[in-house]
C-alpha cells in the first residue's frame, strides 16, 4: 500500500489470476489516513474488479497502560478500526468511490 501502483497490480492479480473476491489492507498506512489522495488509484482499482477491502488494525498502542490485561487487543484494535473507517466515511471516500 505504501507503493499504491504496486498495490494495484496485485490486487488485479489477487481478483484475476487467483479468485480472490477482496484483499486486506492495514488501518493506516506509515502516516497516511485511510483517506489519504496517495490511496485513491487502490479505491478506484478495487471499485472496478468489484474487490472488497479488508480493513484490519495494526500498530495499535502496547506500552504504558495499555501493556496490561490484554488492552492492545481488547481496546486498541477496536480503536484502531475506528479511527481507520472514520477517516475514510468522514474523508469522502465512499461518496467518491461508491456512486
Amino acid at each position: 500500500m505504501q507503493a499504491p501502483d504496486l498495490a494495484v497490480k496485485e490486487m488485479y492479480r489477487c481478483v484475476n489470476e487467483l479468485g480472490f473476491p477482496g484483499v486486506q489492507i492495514g488501518s493506516h498506512i506509515n502516516e497516511w489516513d485511510l483517506n489519504a489522495p496517495e490511496l485513491f488509484a487502490v479505491y478506484a482499482a478495487a471499485e472496478l474488479l468489484n474487490c472488497c477491502l479488508f480493513v484490519h488494525p495494526w500498530d495499535m498502542q502496547t506500552n504504558g497502560r495499555m501493556s496490561k490485561y490484554w488492552l492492545p487487543w481488547l481496546v486498541g484494535m477496536p480503536g484502531e478500526t475506528t479511527i481507520a473507517i472514520c477517516s475514510m466515511i468522514m474523508g469522502g471516500i465512499f461518496e467518491v468511490f461508491l456512486n
